[in-house]
């Protein structure tokens, strides 16, 4: 099955918030530690003689610094993928979209990806259209507004999930 998409700014920031997803997961590794190590610092400076007020706003302050900077990198990574003339070359405009046996292969007139099925690490369907993370780290979406009509959404749709599901099987 072939088709075309065009994708735009906000279909590839979505794909980027998307991957940025599978991070809850690390994100979560580093914020348990710190709470822990920031709870014992009250305790620890309360126990110290500190008054509890400000034994909180010390460890307050470290938090919201590591939050902070989590949160502004990660503006800061969109907004400089985005805006970059040479990252965007390739990624935003006109793909061809070519679903078969082995996987996908997306061409634009920049490049061309060979995505297989066993790379596949996590799909995700939305309203907006599918996302799925291969590779790892690498995001793709599919949106739905590049389809003429519903049927024709549906249409891609089953086939896709079809043939997602033979590569699982097989």
């Amino acid at each position: 099955m072939e088709f075309e998409i065009n994708l735009g700014n906000l279909d590839i920031t979505k794909a980027i918030i998307y991957a940025q997803a599978r991070n809850k997961v690390i994100w979560a590794m580093c914020v348990v530690p710190s709470l822990l190590i920031n709870g014992i610092s009250v305790v620890g400076l309360w126990a110290m003689g500190w008054p509890l007020q400000d034994s909180i706003s010390v460890a307050g302050d470290f938090l919201i610094w590591i939050f902070g900077l989590f949160f502004v990198g990660l503006a800061l990574t969109i907004l400089s993928l985005v805006a970059n003339p040479k990252w965007r070359k390739g990624r935003i405009g006109r793909h061809k979209i070519e679903i078969n046996k082995k996987g996908i292969v997306e061409s634009t007139e920049y490049n061309r990806s060979e995505i297989y099925w066993p790379s596949i690490r996590k799909i995700s369907k939305k309203a907006s259209g599918i996302y799925f993370i291969h590779s790892g780290a690498d995001s793709f979406v599919i949106p739905r507004s590049s389809f003429k009509s519903p049927e024709s959404w549906d249409e891609f749709e089953s086939f896709f999930f079809a043939q997602y599901e033979q590569s699982k099987n097989a």
